[in-house]
């Protein structure tokens, strides 16, 4: 929901990149744009199944079992 909203907002920026005259404003624009789409991937790998898991121990990164059972 969060990534969305991100994505939702990078498109926001593109657009006024786009309708803006000022060169300088325009690169910082996309240049937001950027992060908030990076900042939304980041989100929705950290929401994908497995995401939190340390490949091979079955803990996850916040120390908590994983599914495996250990």
């Amino acid at each position: 929901m969060l990534a969305q909203f991100l994505r939702q907002q990078a498109d926001s920026c593109r657009r006024l990149a786009r309708a803006t005259f000022d060169l300088s404003t325009a690169e910082k624009l996309r240049y937001m744009a950027a992060g908030l789409e990076a900042k939304a991937e980041t989100l929705d790998e950290e929401d994908a199944p497995g995401a939190h898991m340390i490949s091979g121990n079955g803990f996850s990164t916040n120390g908590s079992p994983g599914q495996n059972g250990h």
